[in-house]
């Protein structure tokens, strides 16, 4: 699948490819980038947007200790307790003298069998045991080692990583140390320079569609007590380990049930590893040329909502990767983008930028309307590279409207002739940035056939293109 506005892969090349004219250069990279991915989930381009998932993290300066769960989970004769988190699919065991606590995505305490994330904590003299255990389903990677890859890049040194089984799942190991360097102030008195290490153990494991992550560490005190970050406890001098392992020994996977809801006349087959792959072409500003072939996968399916992943796997910038989500809603008439994640590479796998941007009413299909006018909000540009970051503003918006051409247009494509739902798109994306407002005219046509998906796209204005689906393969 892939929403209005921009195509999937190498519709725009690298910065090294053409150098455009020093007096714009600035603006026009801009621009590019609004057509790529400002509006456009599945542009598979070049920049990133930072991911509001993030702020589900924020309370990682938290402890477990800070409440009791009320839900009470099973309890068993060996001292231990055990967890099973319905929501999530999976069950632990854990000290029944460990405190626990379930946090939902907005960091708000919940019944843990269904919490987004646990928190486990043992207090012993001035120091306090930590383990949690965060269930992502945005910005999921293919495999446990592509998530610890990622951790490893903001890691000072690496002290040790290997292959792992959780739960009787393929999964990854990964110790690191890292050191910072700050001025903070405690109760309003003066900045005071912290120098300060952080020791963690992750384990991360991929599975239906949802990222486990289990991040063990040690500190000293009680994070209540601090303004900063409480300073964390060497490996060597850490008390409980050997908890520890036996919380992660225990952990196991419940049988997957995934969600089933309706997606109305667009029948989307809704079925994990189902796949499409496309060839795409494209055109744009100074000249710019590029093709690629893309494979998409359903890689995840919640509740009335679904996860599309789609790897380059040929073309100027194979190896750039982007996620989907897109909503239904009860009645499964109307189909809703409501995310789009990107790690765009270069031709050498280099990670030139990545990110997310979240959209709100972004309708891009209806069985009962024929028209349907958009005003779609997106989350503040945030983007890996400096330059980006420069001319980046406040957000960035898409105005215009929609309307179904024909709902039985006879359509060939490589991968054979079809009759689909044709749609018109005529949007306007606007973003704030630092060199002031830009806008930028988009005109589009997208076939989309029921049971299948969408077979055709075609784009024109700063950036012109088509994607055509070569082949599909469904699950079952």
């Amino acid at each position: 699948m892939t929403p209005p506005v921009a195509q999937s892969g190498g519709n725009i090349q690298t910065p090294s490819q053409s150098t455009p004219p020093p007096t714009s250069s600035k603006k026009w990279l801009w621009i590019v980038i609004i057509v790529a991915v400002v509006a456009a989930a599945g542009a598979g381009g070049y920049w990133w947007w930072q991911n509001q998932q993030s702020q589900t993290d924020s309370t990682d300066t938290e402890t477990a200790a800070d409440s009791e769960a009320e839900a009470t989970p099973t309890d068993d004769d060996t001292g231990w307790k055990e967890l099973v988190n319905e929501k999530y699919y999976y069950s632990l065991e854990y000290p029944r003298d460990w405190k626990l606590t379930g946090r939902d995505a907005d960091g708000k305490e919940v019944d843990p069998t269904q919490a987004k994330t646990e928190y486990l904590s043992k207090q012993y003299d001035d120091k306090f045991s930590n383990l949690r255990v965060y269930v992502h389903d945005y910005d999921v990677p293919k495999t446990a080692k592509e998530a610890a890859e990622r951790t490893k890049k903001t890691a000072d040194e690496v002290i040790e990583e290997k292959e792992f089984e959780l739960g009787g799942e393929e999964a990854y190991y990964l110790a690191i140390h890292n050191h910072s360097t700050y001025m903070a102030s405690v109760d309003g008195g003066q900045d005071t320079e912290y120098n300060e290490d952080y020791y963690f153990q992750y384990i991360y494991a991929v599975r239906n569609g949802y990222l486990y992550s289990i991040e063990i560490f040690e500190i000293y005190g009680d994070s209540e007590e601090y303004v900063i970050e409480p300073p964390h406890i060497p490996f060597e001098e850490w008390r409980n380990q050997e908890t520890f392992d036996k919380i992660v020994e225990s952990f196991r996977f419940l049988e997957y049930e995934p969600p089933t809801f309706s997606t109305g006349c667009l029948e989307f087959p809704l079925q994990l590893g189902n796949t499409w792959k496309y060839q795409v072409s494209s055109s744009g500003p100074f000249g710019l040329e590029a093709s690629a072939v893309d494979l998409a996968e359903l890689t995840g399916i919640y509740d009335h909502e679904f996860t599309i992943r789609t790897d380059t796997i040929e073309g100027d910038t194979s190896g750039s990767v982007y996620e989907e989500r897109y909503g239904v809603d009860s009645p499964g008439n109307n189909l809703y983008a409501n995310y789009r994640m990107s790690y765009v590479k270069s031709s050498d796998g280099d990670t030139l930028a990545s990110g997310s941007v979240f959209y709100h009413d972004y309708k891009v299909f209806s069985c009962n309307e024929d028209s349907w006018e958009l005003e779609v909000k997106t989350s503040p540009a945030r983007f890996t590279a400096d330059l980006l970051n420069e001319i980046a503003g406040e957000g960035a918006g898409i105005i215009g409207s929609a309307k179904v051409l024909d709902r039985d247009a006879e359509v060939t494509v490589p991968a054979g002739d079809f009759e689909a739902v044709l749609i018109e798109y005529n949007l306007e994306t606007s973003a704030e940035t630092n060199m002031g407002d830009i806008e930028v005219p988009i005109s589009q046509k997208i076939w989309f056939v029921p049971e299948i998906g969408i077979v055709k796209h075609e784009m024109s204005g700063i950036t012109n293109g088509t994607k055509e689906l070569i082949e599909y393969n469904f699950a079952n």
